[in-house]
């Protein structure tokens, strides 16, 4: 069976060929959010996204490089030819999963069914269609849109016409991306792979890789994670955190790092030093030139990333080529290529292509090739078609790697709409003297820095590394914007705490903190928290709340005394019209002069907590004492007939 082969033999190392896993063996479940009416909301497993009733017949799953979408698809294949109780897939009677990166070149979905999973059956084309019209119960997975040769041409192929839904408009079609295609359905429900968390990561080191060594293995492998925090947060990523893992239990010298590049470069190196001491002596010398000359790859890398149209695999021909085939065979016997069966052509059924284990690993051999560019006559033009969105690895470690020139990428990505936040991760992956980023680090301090609960935990902690940075070299930071991030908890040990889990500390240069919720209750001790934070931030002017934070009505006397002094500026915009101040000397909210000149537009209803509809009469109250006019007052009629006499008098 094509499924159980695949599903039978996982590699979590590539350079470990004699360990094979079954996928129940080491699938964990990292987190999944659906998007909802324009917000991303947590799913509780990943069965959930094709049980999903919401959901319309299109289901498109995006994660980045190395978040697990096709291990995802080849656990659905597991959970289906295993016959899992409670899967979502128990009583599909068909399954159909095609890796779209196999397909460049097919306009026939059926032909690829029968060349890709029945290539050993005695079956016609015309006969797998006809099952699959006739069969009431079919679900077809599509893995790896954004490595589909064929995703962006004009041509009515099967595949495009599926993901349009011009075709197979009653199946339920499940499509796995790095990003959106370019032409979909647009009703499609979207989903997302967020990685791993600490559970999963636990789960995965008790499961997959220390067995039964017990718990002080355990507490070995998670100590080694401990002491590399630039890694904590790139271990979100399944894919590098699993080889992490693996490296970190098995290696007694395994060491800390100080960046991204640092961790690859060394994992690159444990390929190397595995399969060389494998080798017989005649043949070492031979193979460990391609461990330091390696040129060609570098090119063919960053020439697949740098097209308009990615190239992520070649024809074995052309790999030969380009790197001698001793080269090619020392890199596929490395595991960082991999041979694998493609459709050639109309006229003959299949051919071999090669690609790399992982697109990470391609971004790192191309970063290679644009460091020798920084470092000779390069110019920004080379890098018309890669953009950071798609390859934010590459530009990381080619920062890393070219230590003295990378100011050079790093002023061109600045240029790029929102290149700031590739900035941020670039700047980061210098491990020397940062002194000549201060500039650079101004720069982008004037503008607002904002921490999104969209973000990954690797970006929110690159941006409080750059808000440490500005601190430490007195550079000053106009404003920090916390998007719907910070927890219920607020405050923890004088920090501020994220959803994430991360601490904000006070900065010594922040001017401005603003703070925009959902369904955020900060309540008066709460309250007094962050008026305590604000005062440790030595030249904050001003902190902001936006619509999504309910705020207390008033706050205790513990103000820190020297807030008043500062003539610190507290605001509130509750998104009705007015933005008001709360007077820290009064212990009370007014309208300043600035807003008496708008109008108001309260809105009352039944289903609001008490809490809010009381701040709706203060904030008519307000409104009347200021003289602001009152646009529209509108209450539903049960809330008048039960709950306007309570709220009015308390």
């Amino acid at each position: 069976m094509t499924y159980k082969k695949q599903y039978d033999a996982i590699q979590p190392i590539p350079y470990i060929r004699d360990r094979l896993y079954r996928i129940d063996r080491i699938f964990v479940e990292g987190g999944v959010k659906v998007l909802v009416a324009g917000s991303w909301e947590r799913l509780t497993s990943y069965q959930d996204i094709l049980k999903d009733k919401r959901a319309t017949l299109l289901r498109v799953i995006e994660g980045d490089p190395g978040y697990g979408k096709s291990t995802l698809a080849l656990e659905f294949a597991y959970d289906w030819g295993e016959g899992v109780k409670g899967s979502s897939v128990e009583n599909v009677r068909i399954l159909i999963i095609l890796r779209l990166r196999q397909l460049g070149g097919v306009q026939s979905i059926y032909q690829a069914i029968k060349w890709f999973l029945l290539s050993e059956e005695n079956v016609k084309v015309s006969d797998i269609k006809a099952v699959i019209e006739s069969c009431h119960s079919v679900k077809i997975i599509l893995d790896g849109h954004d490595e589909y040769p064929d995703r962006d041409s004009e041509k009515q192929s099967d595949i495009r016409k599926i993901v349009m839904r011009e075709m197979f408009k009653n199946l339920n079609v499940s499509l796995t991306t790095r990003y959106l295609p370019k032409h979909y359905d647009q009703s499609a429900r979207r989903y997302k792979l967020t990685g791993f968390d600490d559970r999963a990561r636990d789960e995965y080191i008790r499961k997959a890789v220390v067995g039964d060594a017990g718990e002080q293995a355990v507490r070995r492998v998670k100590q080694k994670l401990k002491d590399n925090p630039i890694l904590s947060d790139l271990c979100d990523v399944p894919l590098i955190f699993v080889m992490f893992a693996h490296m970190a239990h098995e290696k007694e010298d395994f060491r800390k790092f100080k960046s991204v590049t640092e961790f690859f470069r060394y994992m690159i190196s444990c390929f190397h030093h595995h399969l060389l001491s494998k080798m017989s002596n005649t043949n070492v010398g031979q193979m460990r030139r391609f461990e330091n000359d390696h040129a060609p790859l570098d090119q063919m890398a960053f020439d697949g990333l740098s097209k308009e149209h990615q190239k992520l695999s070649w024809s074995e021909e052309e790999v030969k080529r380009q790197l001698g085939d001793d080269c090619c065979e020392y890199y596929v016997r490395l595991g960082i290529l991999i041979k694998e069966e493609v459709a050639a052509s109309s006229s003959a059924q299949s051919g071999v292509e090669i690609r790399f284990y992982h697109k990470l690993f391609c971004e790192w051999y191309a970063a290679l090739h644009i460091a020798r560019l920084l470092a000779g006559n390069w110019g920004p033009s080379v890098l018309r078609h890669a953009h950071p969105y798609d390859l934010q690895y590459m530009y990381r470690f080619a920062c890393g790697i070219s230590q003295d020139s990378s100011e050079r990428l790093i002023n061109y990505l600045r240029e790029l709409p929102g290149g700031d936040k590739f900035t941020i991760l670039c700047l980061l992956e210098q491990t020397g003297d940062q002194d000549k980023f201060v500039n650079v680090i101004g720069d982008i301090c004037k503008k607002t820095l904002t921490i999104s609960d969209d973000d990954n935990k690797l970006m929110q902690r690159s941006t409080l590394q750059l808000l440490e940075i500005a601190s430490n070299h007195s550079v000053p930071t106009i404003c920090l914007h916390l998007d719907r991030c910070l927890s219920e908890a607020v405050t923890t040990g004088g920090n501020l705490l994220l959803n994430s889990g991360l601490h904000v500390p006070p900065s010594t240069t922040l001017e401005t903190i603003e703070i925009t919720g959902k369904d955020l209750d900060i309540p008066k001790e709460k309250m007094v928290g962050l008026l305590a934070y604000a005062d440790k931030c030595d030249e904050l002017k001003e902190l902001k709340f936006n619509d999504g934070c309910l705020l207390p009505l008033t706050v205790p006397a513990q103000i820190p005394p020297s807030l008043k002094t500062r003539n610190i500026g507290v605001r509130y915009d509750r998104g009705h019209g007015l933005v008001y101040r709360f007077d820290l000397g009064g212990d009370q909210w007014v309208v300043p002069e600035s807003s008496k000149s708008r109008s108001l537009k309260v809105t009352m209803k039944n289903d609001d907590s008490q809490l809010e509809q009381q701040w709706c009469v203060q904030e008519l109250n307000l409104a009347s004492a200021a003289g602001v006019s009152i646009y529209s007052r509108w209450c539903d009629e049960t809330f008048f007939q039960w709950n306007l006499k309570t709220v009015f008098h308390q």
